[in-house]
C-alpha cells in the first residue's frame, strides 16, 4: 500500500474512511488498505439497493422511466442495464442473489439466436451493447454460461477486418 499511496499528492484515506457511505468505507479497508473485512454481502441491504430492488419487476427488468419514444426498443432492457452496472460494479453483487439471477435471465431473453443481446437500439444489432451486458453478466458469475459463449461468437462473427467491433 505504501506504493500505491506514492501517486496521490494527499493521503485520500481520511477522507474515504470519513465518508458517510458504507461501501466507500468498506472498499477502503477491502481494497485498499487490505484488512479483512465482513463478506460484500453485508452491503447488499444497504438503502440505496433496497430502494433499487423494489423497483424490480417479476420477469427480473427495471421499468422504463419517462415516455417510451421508439416501439422497437426495449426501455426496460436499457433500465435494467443500469440497475445492473450500480448493483454488480459498484456493489459487487452476484448471481448469488435472487434479483440478479432474475435480471440476467431477463438479459439473456432479449439474446437473438444469433447471439447478440438485442433491443436497445430497436431490432439493429450493437456490438457495443451485446459486449458491455455480457461484462457484467460475467461480473455476475456467468462467465461459463453458454449463453456467453454464444455472445463471445457473435462479436467474432461481427469483427471488421481491421480487429473493430
Amino acid at each position: 500500500m505504501t506504493h500505491l499511496m506514492t501517486k496521490f499528492r494527499y493521503n485520500p484515506l481520511k477522507p474515504l474512511l470519513e465518508s458517510d457511505d458504507p461501501a466507500i468505507i468498506y472498499f477502503t479497508r477491502r481494497d485498499i488498505l487490505e484488512e479483512r473485512v465482513d463478506p460484500v454481502t453485508k452491503l447488499w441491504n444497504l438503502p440505496p439497493i433496497q430502494k433499487l430492488l423494489i423497483k424490480q419487476l417479476d420477469d427480473g427488468s427495471w421499468p422504463s422511466k419517462g415516455k417510451t419514444k421508439h416501439a422497437n426498443v426495449k426501455y426496460s432492457l436499457i433500465e435494467t442495464w443500469k440497475a445492473l452496472r450500480f448493483l454488480i460494479q459498484q456493489y459487487q453483487m452476484n448471481n448469488t442473489h435472487l434479483a440478479i439471477r432474475k435480471a440476467s435471465e431477463y438479459v439473456f431473453s432479449c439474446q437473438t439466436d444469433e447471439g447478440d443481446i438485442r433491443g436497445i437500439l430497436a431490432n439493429q444489432y450493437a456490438p457495443y451493447y451485446t459486449g458491455v451486458l455480457m461484462y457484467l453478466l460475467i461480473l455476475a458469475g456467468y462467465a461459463d454460461n453458454p449463453r456467453i459463449e454464444k455472445g463471445f461468437r457473435w462479436l467474432l462473427k461481427m469483427r471488421q477486418n481491421e480487429g473493430a467491433g
